[in-house]
């Protein structure tokens, strides 16, 4: 029985050893195996790789102080949403007219909720437009300081992500390249208001020093150029208001981008402007480039999709739609007449006369064209003047969504 017992210990003794290397073996082969694998999977092996985050492309909505509490509620739509705006006067002070005012009232606190609530940025909009003030301005070392307290107080009260500027100098698309406009902006980004943007005309860019317009582009997080009105309100003759390309001699959107690339700009700060617009002109004939009488009319993204199709015509080279109609409008005039006792009178004669129109805007079709060209191009993103224009649907931001790749 002793040595039963011993011998049985030992067989024990010789079987909980050889199940141990076992599993040591097994462990062994399976984590060798598992490496190889690895290898040949990933060629780094065990070490974990880090994944790249994609870059965010901006886009950028504009509300107008006047579709404030028209326009539809923002959330994901945009995330950048311009306040615009605010106007600073030559001393520097904001301008608290009624439409300023906005800024503090309920219906823009609730959409910048919205807006903050969906990882977006709310921005503060100041603008000048007038030539002689913005002048007096820029000289103005006290005027500049006014300002910049002012808007920093404004930014942090009404916890703001950053400030556009939109001083449009009318007379002048390059001046904001000047020295003393950079050294402005230079104190801006001293003041840490946040993410900073600067609208500028078109010309700005095509028109520009590639040299001053990277001066301005080093104190500033996005130069948003205003890719529309190259036919405006005012214009002399009729034409598309963003054409995508144009005739030699005009001017279009691919030019300004073929501009940003020959000037050496960062095509990751622009962002393009695009309009939810178009307008609409009595003409002096049935041609594209007809001489225009009087002044334009609004045609919002809205009232265009609107438009019968049949009625719509598609200009290839801008890539705009279009469309041109006549109306027959009696009209009256006081002439001279000899009556028999060789006396004259006036009297009111009635005639009839055509009249011609055309509308340039934009639709679905259009949008989807520069919205493709902002992608293929790589600019740093896209913006939209104005939110309210495109109406209360959902039907432009579905389209939106399908048509840009971010």
């Amino acid at each position: 029985m002793e040595i039963n017992k011993i011998w049985l210990g030992k067989a024990a003794k010789k079987l909980v050893i050889g199940l141990g290397l076992g599993v040591i073996l097994f462990l062994g082969w399976a984590g060798l195996t598992g490496k190889i694998k690895s290898d040949l999977l990933t060629p780094l092996g065990s070490k974990k790789t880090k994944s790249v985050k994609k870059e965010e492309k901006v886009v950028m909505g504009f509300l107008p102080t006047w579709m404030v509490g028209r326009a539809r509620m923002y959330t994901n739509q945009v995330n950048r949403l311009v306040f615009l705006g605010i106007e600073v006067d030559e001393e520097g002070s904001l301008v608290w007219e009624i439409q300023a005012k906005k800024l503090l009232g309920d219906d823009f606190k609730k959409q910048k909720e919205l807006i903050k609530e969906n990882g977006g940025k709310v921005i503060l909009g100041l603008k000048q437009f007038e030539d002689n003030k913005l002048q007096r301005f820029i000289e103005n070392e006290e005027a500049m300081a006014t300002m910049i307290g002012e808007v920093k107080e404004l930014v942090e009260t009404e916890k703001l992500d950053g400030v556009n500027i939109d001083f449009e100098f009318m007379g002048d698309p390059l001046a904001v390249t000047s020295d003393s406009f950079v050294d402005f902006m230079k104190k801006i980004k001293a003041a840490e208001l946040g993410e900073v943007s600067v609208d500028v005309f078109a010309n700005t860019v095509i028109k520009g020093d590639g040299q001053r317009i990277n001066n301005l582009m080093n104190e500033i997080d996005q130069l948003v150029v205003m890719a529309y009105d190259f036919h405006g309100q005012g214009s002399d003759v009729s034409g598309p208001v963003a054409p995508i390309k144009a005739n030699v001699g005009q001017r279009s959107i691919s030019e300004l981008i073929e501009n940003v690339g020959s000037k050496g700009v960062d095509y990751k700060k622009v962002v393009l402007a695009y309009p939810l617009y178009g307008y609409e002109w009595q003409t002096k004939g049935t041609e594209i480039g007809s001489e225009t009488v009087g002044g334009g009319r609004m045609v919002s993204l809205k009232e265009a999709v609107g438009y019968d199709e049949k009625e719509i015509k598609w200009d290839e080279l801008s890539m705009t739609p279009w469309k041109e109609w006549d109306r027959e409008v009696t009209k009256s005039r006081n002439v001279k007449v000899r009556l028999k006792s060789g006396k004259y009178r006036w009297q009111k004669q009635y005639y009839t006369e055509t009249e011609y129109y055309q509308s340039f805007f934009e639709n679905y079709k259009s949008l989807k064209a520069k919205l493709e060209l902002a992608s293929n191009s790589g600019v740093g993103g896209v913006g939209f003047w104005a939110l309210g224009y495109e109406g209360k649907t959902d039907d432009w931001w579905k389209k939106f969504s399908e048509y840009y790749k971010k």
